[in-house]
């Protein structure tokens, strides 16, 4: 099985292909606005980088948001585009589910996960899941004030993009901060480990959505 994935919606945008759950090429570039400009050219630099076409895809990957409202757009239909172009598979995975599924089962054990990514606003974007990935809370937004709420001191592994502006707010906390140190490659792993599994299931595939969360923010 040979996947194309890529994340337009973080502003590390990146591409990378993996042949039976190995990655064989991957890029990343961290842009703002570029995407529609890169995207296609870095996706055909991964391909040639791994020695083929998109012939010789199965699958493609890519993440909904939220994220870079521009990024996320672009994305999308640079993926239907070649999903139909080509007739390959196209599965869409959020970037809370991204996140959310990189900590590993042994690091989730008693703890509950909250994922914080900018909005390049005041607020968040956030997502809280069980040691289980169950849904607890979200998606949604929340401002800074609100984010210790969401946390039950000690037992809570707190990650993504917007941990760094968030860290004031869980000065007394006591809560584990991870950040978001995952390497490019792993959460890209991560992006093809859960469209693969999906694809798997044969279900009827349906067409990805962006999860925008709120109105892009436009001054």
């Amino acid at each position: 099985m040979n996947i194309l994935v890529f994340d337009t919606a973080s502003p590390m945008c990146s591409s990378a292909i993996f042949a039976d759950g190995a990655v064989v090429a991957k890029n990343h570039k961290l842009i703002t606005h570029q995407h529609a400009e890169i995207l296609i050219p870095m996706i055909e630099q991964t391909l040639s980088d791994a020695k083929m076409d998109y012939i010789d895809l199965n699958l493609i990957g890519t993440t909904t948001g939220p994220g870079s409202f521009t990024g996320i757009r672009i994305g999308l239909a640079t993926a239907r585009g070649l999903s139909l172009a080509c007739n390959i598979p196209l599965i869409g995975v959020t970037n809370f589910e991204v996140l959310a599924n990189a900590v590993s089962r042994t690091d989730r054990v008693g703890q509950r996960i909250l994922i914080i990514l900018e909005t390049k606003r005041d607020d968040f974007y956030v997502c809280v899941y069980s040691e289980r990935l169950d849904l607890i809370y979200g998606p949604t937004t929340i401002e800074g004030g609100d984010l210790e709420g969401l946390v039950d001191p000690g037992k809570t592994i707190i990650l993504g993009d917007g941990v760094k502006r968030a860290m004031p707010f869980f000065a007394r906390s006591g809560t584990t901060l991870t950040g978001k140190k995952t390497k490019n490659n792993i959460e890209l792993q991560m992006i093809a480990v859960l469209v693969n599994d999906r694809f798997n299931l044969d279900a009827k595939l349906e067409k990805p959505r962006p999860m925008y969360i709120n109105p892009p923010n436009i001054n």
